[in-house]
């Protein structure tokens, strides 16, 4: 039987570890710590961690059903447009002057900001589905509905948890970086949009 803290390990170093490869979501808090602030990534980090709750709650109560509905081509070809449609607004959009950002009239949200991000992160349901699956088959653990509540929430809790800690990772890494390399700031926009186009148009083809 999975006992409480093993319910919040699987889900902790699942979402750690599934955070660690280069996406949308850590590049992005890369980009706003090293063009805003720690702060500013950090809030953004908090929101993407909230929104990987949901998704993984929905791979746990509907992964067979939503896993044939996002192999759909449509689904595969949309996905695909916000990501190219994103990069080209990252690669595109100008730097506010420095005397407007030392004003704190900048407008971003970053907290909104990863929750869009995160929400049209398609991958993440597909990702949650397949650590599912996988825990499933290989008969030590499942993970399902069949779950406690409390066993259920702290599954969810390990996942926030997990993912806010990977992030907040990239955050502290990129405002070392800062902090030795002013130069990176004013190219961090062209290199995420860069990567969102080609996440983009590798959706495109896959599709």
């Amino acid at each position: 039987m999975t006992t409480l803290f093993q319910l919040f390990a699987i889900g902790w170093l699942a979402s750690f570890l599934g955070t660690l490869p280069f996406g949308p979501i850590n590049l992005s808090v890369v980009s706003r710590t090293v063009k805003d602030s720690l702060r500013a990534g950090l809030w953004f980090a908090l929101a993407a961690a909230l929104v990987e709750i949901a998704q993984s709650f929905i791979a746990l109560h509907c992964s067979a059903l939503i896993n044939q509905y996002l192999d759909t081509p449509w689904i595969k070809w949309a996905t695909a447009g916000l990501f190219i449609l994103l990069g080209l607004v990252f690669m595109l959009r100008r730097e506010k002057i420095q005397e407007e950002e030392d004003m704190g009239k900048r407008k971003d949200n970053n907290f909104l900001a990863g929750i869009i991000i995160s929400v049209i992160n398609f991958q993440a349901i597909p990702f949650w589905i397949f650590i599912l699956t996988y825990l499933d088959m290989s008969h030590h653990v499942r993970i399902d509905t069949s779950l406690s509540l409390g066993g259920i929430a702290l599954f969810l809790f390990g996942v926030s948890t997990g993912k806010f800690a990977a992030l907040t990772l990239f955050g502290l890494a990129s405002q070392s970086v800062k902090n030795r390399v002013s130069q990176l700031k004013f190219w961090m926009n062209k290199v995420i949009g860069f990567i969102l186009l080609l996440i983009g148009i590798f959706q495109f083809f896959n599709a």
